[in-house]
């Protein structure tokens, strides 16, 4: 209901993604599912894998059923919710090549971008796995810890806040409890009492803990509530010590001078407000030049207006560009046209 399109225009009520995925050998994986929005079922999903120029389709799921040329289909009739790797053995879509990689991988999407502070402070009944969605079971997380994952959560901790330890403390029906015992008093303080920064940095903390099996890490406002001055310290410790990907949006020039142009994106909108994002290196104003400024203080100093244009001019030319896999792909789309 969040992304339904609310505009004059009439449009149809399906979401599209074209992810490109790149493997360890260099292969590359495009992952194309079409959603609906009214029906909550997908309505189209295809599984390319693009190697030396050379396609395999490994799925072609189309509703109701999942097509694949040339052999008969056992999955004519499903409707999906979500991705049929969630429905269907790998080895049965694709027993040629090991799509389980593939999967392992999409399942380890981690979002964090509801953290509150004011979900964390609630107790949990129960160990946990992970944070939660809005880091409600961060206590239960902590509790099901080995002693030597939560000693190295307090030592980064103790790199930005005068902490002693954190104590998890299981009450009568299963109820966790996380305290927080600061070094200068020595007084230990409940969840409830901590400030919602503290809280949030505490989730950030924790993030490396949750092992390989966190593959992408979404976080929202990362600098929400984190001093200024530690900000760019934490966000450095968590990229060195987190075996995740981590993507994060962030409205603060001062982090933004601790990261490169290629790896920042600014979001800007089109001529018919569509959002859409591009490469900082893309942009004029952030190409290297001897100008002693970071990327942040180039962004503060540059006006919104001048940065969407520029942001168009890239995708312009993006959108322009023939490079080897841009072809492949039209190449693809023909193929699939012409079937």
């Amino acid at each position: 209901m969040d992304v339904r399109h609310r505009g004059r225009t009439s449009v149809p009520s399906i979401i599209g993604y074209d992810l490109v995925l790149e493997a360890p050998d260099g292969a590359r994986f495009l992952w194309e599912i079409d959603w609906g929005l009214s029906s909550g079922r997908t309505r189209r999903e295809m599984i390319w894998r693009v190697s030396d120029g050379n396609w395999t389709r490994l799925v072609d799921y189309r509703f109701p059923g999942l097509l694949r040329p040339n052999r008969p289909s056992p999955f004519r009739g499903l409707r999906l919710s979500g991705s049929i790797l969630n429905a269907v053995d790998p080895e049965e879509i694709s027993p040629e090549i090991d799509l389980a990689p593939l999967q392992q991988w999409a399942s380890g999407i981690v979002s964090l971008e509801l953290l509150s502070p004011h979900a964390m402070r609630r107790g949990i009944r129960t160990h946990a796995t992970d944070l939660g969605d809005r880091g409600e079971r961060l206590a239960g997380f902590l509790a099901g810890l080995p002693a030597e994952s939560r000693a190295r959560i307090v030592d980064r901790l103790k790199r930005y806040y005068p902490l002693e330890g954190l104590t998890t403390v299981r009450k009568r029906a299963g109820w966790i409890d996380l305290s927080i015992a600061e070094a200068i008093s020595g007084v230990s303080v409940k969840a409830e009492h901590v400030s919602d920064g503290f809280l949030r940095l505490l989730a950030i903390c924790t993030i490396p803990e949750l092992g390989p099996s966190a593959s992408l890490v979404l976080l929202d406002e990362i600098e929400d509530g984190i001093e200024p001055h530690i900000l760019p310290d934490v966000v450095r410790d968590l990229r060195e010590e987190s075996s995740s990907q981590i993507v994060f949006t962030s409205h603060s020039p001062i982090l933004a001078n601790y990261v490169n142009p290629d790896e920042v994106a600014i979001v800007a909108r089109d001529e018919l407000g569509r959002t859409f994002a591009a490469q900082a290196s893309e942009l004029r104003t952030f190409r290297p030049r001897d100008t002693g400024f970071g990327t942040g203080e180039l962004w503060i100093n540059t006006s919104l207006r001048a940065l969407n244009k520029q942001a168009l001019e890239a995708r312009s030319r993006q959108l322009r560009t023939s490079d080897s896999f841009v072809s492949a792909q039209s190449k693809r789309a023909a193929f699939v046209e012409a079937m």
